[in-house]
């Protein structure tokens, strides 16, 4: 079977009048990290485009790859990083309170990845199982002590459930579905009446306000706006009773919804597809703009680069998520350009960007071999990197939503 598919239609309406609105050309997997002896073979590659439904206005990616190609063996696990548990363990305590869940209530978390929401919600009293597809990450929740089935969730899944979840979650995941059809008809089996089912994801709005392209990769299906979420929920029998933003992964949206039955809509859904529309998110001419905005933000970030390698200056990147597989072919920062990409994650290091091949190191070769310039390539966490480096005596390059050149200074 061929793992790439191209899509000619809606995957959350089914029109098949589509506009492709950026296109990034062929792209290696983003968490496709190479060991060494692969650094002399052929990666794979897909194209990696966004189109948009002219009907319900959904962004999503034209080109779709095998699941199982990407999730099998994850090397991203949620809880290396330290402000994303912390996140977690708020949203967790948040959305109890919130809900009124008391001791015992049962909760699923679909793509649960090392358990990074599971065990604070099961340290709060609730029993918990993790729906998780790869392997290692599974092995990882166990060690938690949190109960996760290695697999996808799918309606086959929710109608094996011990009994009928009071919540069920799905975290930076919701976007990562080709078939979000089969993921929502299951959410509805494994509810019991009155449950909620709670998503968050990056807000495309954001994504556009910022210039966060590198938001863009192969496992990032959707690029989630309300105005195709509220039709598409409805279409399969839930509300969305409350929304929320928040500032993860540069500006994302929490979204509660219940079966239509238990609820009525929030005043919130109305006002913020509003605001989409007045932002033009549904306009081609605002992706017209965004692809000449980027244009413009590779032509500076490039004369940035050449204008210190004359000078003699070493560049380094800092950070290694998904998203800097992209951020790093688009601005053409290969191995021959960034001495290493820093990350924190204990799995990445020693291995080497997908595409570039730039490799990666923990933060003590960082502080050993300090660079000129570190360009933060894991831009969502500046601050705390900044604030944990505070010995480096090189400039930081921020470059969302303009570049920006600071001195190590706090």
């Amino acid at each position: 079977m061929d793992p790439v598919r191209r899509h000619s239609f809606c995957r959350l309406c089914h029109s098949d009048s589509v506009s492709d609105i950026l296109d990034f050309g062929e792209s290696p997997l983003a968490n496709s990290y190479l060991q060494k002896e692969d650094i002399e073979r052929a990666e794979f590659t897909a194209p990696l485009a966004v189109m948009q439904c002219n009907d319900c206005g959904s962004a999503q990616l034209r080109y779709s790859v095998e699941g199982s190609r990407m999730f099998s063996h994850y090397l991203y696990a949620s809880s290396d990083s330290g402000s994303v548990q912390a996140h977690f363990d708020s949203y967790a305590s948040h959305v109890v309170e919130k809900l009124a869940l008391t001791r015992g209530s049962f909760a699923v978390d679909v793509g649960s990845n090392d358990g990074v929401l599971l065990e604070p919600l099961q340290k709060i009293g609730l029993e918990v199982l993790g729906v998780e597809p790869a392997a290692n990450l599974c092995e990882r929740s166990r060690a938690r002590g949190c109960n996760v089935f290695n697999g996808f969730f799918n309606q086959e899944v929710a109608s094996t459930l011990p009994r009928p979840a009071d919540l069920v979650t799905c975290n930076n995941c919701f976007a990562h579905i080709d078939d979000l059809e089969e993921i929502i008809q299951g959410v509805h089996l494994a509810l019991k009446e009155g449950g909620v089912f709670v998503f968050e994801n990056a807000y495309l709005l954001d994504t556009i306000k910022y210039k966060y392209f590198d938001q863009v990769y192969h496992e990032h299906v959707f690029y989630h706006s309300v105005k195709p979420l509220r039709l598409f929920l409805a279409r399969h029998g839930f509300n969305i009773i409350d929304i929320e933003r928040n500032n993860s992964q540069g500006g994302s949206i929490r979204v509660y919804c219940r079966k239509a039955e238990d609820s009525v809509e929030s005043p919130l859904v109305a006002e913020t597809i509003r605001n989409e529309e007045e932002f033009g998110l549904y306009s081609p001419e605002l992706y017209v703009r965004f692809n000449e905005q980027l244009s413009l933000l590779k032509a500076e970030f490039t004369q940035l680069i050449e204008d210190g390698r004359k000078q003699g200056l070493t560049f380094c990147g800092y950070g290694a998520p998904a998203k800097a597989t992209l951020f790093c072919k688009y601005f053409g920062l290969d191995k021959t350009i960034l001495e290493y990409i820093v990350d924190d994650a204990v799995l990445k290091q020693g291995l080497f960007m997908p595409g570039t091949q730039v490799p990666i190191v923990g933060a003590d070769h960082f502080r050993r071999y300090p660079a000129d310039f570190a360009i933060l390539t894991a831009w969502n966490f500046a601050d705390l990197i900044r604030s944990r480096n505070k010995d480096f005596k090189g400039k930081w390059i921020v470059p969302f939503p303009e570049i920006h050149v600071h001195p190590n200074a706090f």
